[in-house]
């Protein structure tokens, strides 16, 4: 009888029974408050995003400078103009970068979006991608994979 209630009464699942009864009864009985957890939540986004924007971003613009392919013409918190093999290119970064993918100009002509973005993949990835893909913009055929 002691075994079969420690399995029942797991301390994840006691969270998960709570979590199944109306929020009044959460909070009267149990002195529970699911909110802090979707608060927390908020937070722990916010923080990546801040991470993403105070670390990543500038460890990418240093790799695009110190990158002998590239010159880099001007660097403003979320737009780059960078000139790659004789062609300017104008990588503009969305706030959720890098959960989101830039959006590229080429010569004036915006590119299609990404179709195989990754968080991992890094803005001079993206420059030289769309170098190869002249005829397609950005687009890559599906199941393909490229090595740069």
């Amino acid at each position: 009888m002691h075994s079969l209630s420690k399995k029942l009464f797991q301390p994840d699942q006691i969270k998960t029974r709570m979590q199944c009864l109306p929020l009044e009864i959460q909070r009267h009985i149990y002195e529970y408050d699911p909110t802090f957890h979707e608060q927390f939540q908020k937070v722990v986004v916010d923080l990546r995003l801040t991470g993403a924007r105070r670390i990543r971003l500038p460890k990418e613009w240093k790799r695009l400078r110190n990158d002998p392919d590239f010159h880099v013409i001007m660097v403003r918190p979320r737009n780059i103009h960078v000139r790659f093999q004789g062609v300017l290119y104008h990588l503009r970064v969305p706030v959720d970068y890098p959960f989101e993918p830039p959006r590229v100009e080429k010569g004036g002509k915006r590119l299609p979006p990404f179709e195989w973005w990754s968080p991992a993949c890094s803005l001079s990835t993206v420059v030289r991608t769309c170098a190869l893909d002249v005829d397609s913009g950005c687009e890559m055929p599906s199941g393909t994979i490229r090595m740069l």
